[in-house]
């Protein structure tokens, strides 16, 4: 019989892979963000070597919350990247990031 008293409810980053998943979202335009992408990832994907060696040392609400740190960490990290990728394209092409450079550029 399982005691569920006995079951952690958060993994050991489950708030701080959120955090820096949000903030990764919030920060793309800064390019900031692809860093703290990255690091969400990389907690993301700590929490899920501690939950596959010890699965029954947590229950459902850590499952439900790794899950949602694990949708917010990608998304920030894809945000960044699509993000960090147009400002290079841009920045690469025609040298500067403001609109109205790129027109008169383009005349």
């Amino acid at each position: 019989m399982e005691n569920n008293s006995l079951q952690n409810d958060r993994l050991p980053f489950g708030n701080t892979k959120l955090i820096t998943g949000i903030i990764s979202i919030v920060l793309s335009p800064l390019l900031v963000g692809f860093v703290f992408g990255v690091i969400s990832v990389y907690l993301v994907d700590k929490d899920k070597q501690i939950l596959k060696q010890f699965p029954n040392n947590y229950n459902q609400d850590a499952v439900k919350n790794h899950k949602n740190g694990l949708l917010i960490s990608w998304i920030g990290f894809i945000i960044s990247v699509v993000v960090a990728a147009v400002i290079l394209y841009f920045f690469g092409k025609y040298g500067t990031l403001s609109p109205e450079k790129i027109q008169l550029l383009k005349q």
